[in-house]
């Protein structure tokens, strides 16, 4: 024990995991003046006060205390009602919605709750830099399906069936894509998609695919205050259009 190393110290399958350039390059330029960041999507300018006015008057409130782990009630309705009006499908807002720290956060908690150690998941590159280490904190393999600027960064349904295996637990899909902007042509995927065992959907702004169980939404660069980020995730066996 006293012989061990910090790096040995470390579990396997999290040294494995390389560590994140853009937040490297975050701090490079956090240490620099008259340089404005592009690498993780953070405005120039500060949340409209409106939004910081209602967290101080929160705080001054002394709304401090511990919430449902599922979240506000207040709040899950509605993110039950938004998502009814502007995708067309109706979640219970006390049993199918969980409040998180962003979307990040809500893959997190689905992979752990879901994959067994060799599950393999599929994901499309390139991405965002959490999903390949989340599927690994998650001991499940990840798989990712490249994509080209020659297609326009579209995932094609052959490049997908190609990465399709008897080990294949799940598909991550995230439109428009971080970072490349391109969005899924979902014509083609129909037949390509009922290979994969169970499907975790992350969209922002994408309209919703009522054959998968779940879907989220990093809500913080809507309002612009990425440092105070909140999103949620749905799940649900079968998701209710509406009329």
């Amino acid at each position: 024990m006293r012989n061990q190393t910090v790096a040995n110290f470390i579990a396997e399958h999290v040294r494995e995991i390389p560590r994140s350039g853009i937040r490297d390059f975050f701090e490079i330029v956090q240490s620099m003046t008259g340089v404005i960041s592009l690498g993780i999507g953070e405005p120039d300018y500060v949340t409209p006060w409106r939004i910081r006015e209602a967290a101080i008057f929160a705080l001054e409130k002394g709304k401090t205390g511990y919430t449902s782990n599922f979240g506000l009630p207040r709040l899950r309705q509605a993110i039950s009602r938004y998502l009814e009006r502007h995708i067309g499908v109706r979640y219970d807002p006390k049993t199918e919605i969980l409040v998180s720290v962003g979307v990040s956060e809500a893959l997190d908690l689905a992979l752990r709750a879901t994959i067994n150690p060799g599950d393999e998941v599929l994901f499309h590159e390139p991405s965002y830099v959490s999903y390949n280490p989340s599927v690994a904190l998650a001991y499940g393999k990840p798989v990712a399906v490249r994509t080209s600027a020659e297609a326009g960064f579209k995932l094609l349904a052959e490049d997908l069936e190609a990465k399709i295996s008897a080990h294949t637990k799940a598909l991550i899909l995230s439109f428009p894509t971080n970072p490349t902007g391109a969005c899924l042509p979902w014509g083609i995927f129909g037949q390509s998609l009922r290979s994969v065992s169970s499907t975790i959907f992350l969209s922002c702004r994408m309209k919703f695919i009522p054959s998968f169980p779940m879907t989220g939404l990093n809500t913080s660069r809507l309002p612009h205050c990425p440092g105070c980020v909140i999103g949620w995730c749905c799940l649900t066996a079968a998701p209710r259009l509406s009329p």
